[in-house]
């Protein structure tokens, strides 16, 4: 039979609410605490060797508020140049373009844009048969909603309180 676990002091009433009020209290003080929690940035890769007329090497959809951080693309073979990246960006309000110049073969650069809402991103190569293959990646980093924020530490102390007791009846009952 597992040792029961006393939750409150005391042996009258009054003085086991005193010790449960008290450790309570102890808790409270470490709910004012916050724990961060950190999200790594969400990458995302696309390959294209062959690009159509409308030069689209990449199109999707960024369900999640956040911002965009660095993107890179990568030419496998240029046929000629001036090659040019256009990375579209598209919400409910409209969009919006930032272009880049791809002078050599690896090219990056930190769009460090913000969305409000799920965006959906399109990177158009131009002109389209000016490269054999292209490689994308985007680094996207989530936003962390406050709101969320739950208090376990409250919950525990009452589920071991709750515990506590039942374990508490169980022995007078068998006594």
């Amino acid at each position: 039979m597992p040792i029961p676990i006393r939750f409150s002091k005391g042996d009258t009433a009054e003085a086991r609410l005193n010790s449960i009020e008290t450790t309570l209290q102890h808790f409270s003080r470490r709910l004012v605490k916050v724990a961060e929690t950190i999200v790594p940035p969400v990458p995302i890769f696309a390959r294209e060797s062959i690009l159509k007329e409308d030069g689209i090497a990449f199109r999707g959809l960024i369900p999640y508020r956040g911002h965009l951080g660095i993107v890179a693309v990568h030419i496998g073979k240029f046929l000629y140049t001036p090659v040019i990246a256009t990375f579209k960006i598209y919400d409910s309000s409209g969009g919006s373009a930032v272009t880049m110049n791809c002078t050599r073969q690896i090219n990056s650069r930190d769009l460090n844009h913000p969305f409000n809402e799920p965006v959906i991103l399109e990177v158009i190569i131009e002109p389209y048969d000016a490269v054999e293959e292209v490689l994308i990646a985007i680094l996207t980093h989530p936003e962390i909603r406050v709101t969320n924020r739950e208090q376990h530490i409250l919950d525990a102390v009452l589920q071991s309180y709750e515990l506590a007791e039942e374990l508490e009846d169980e022995r007078d009952a068998n006594v």
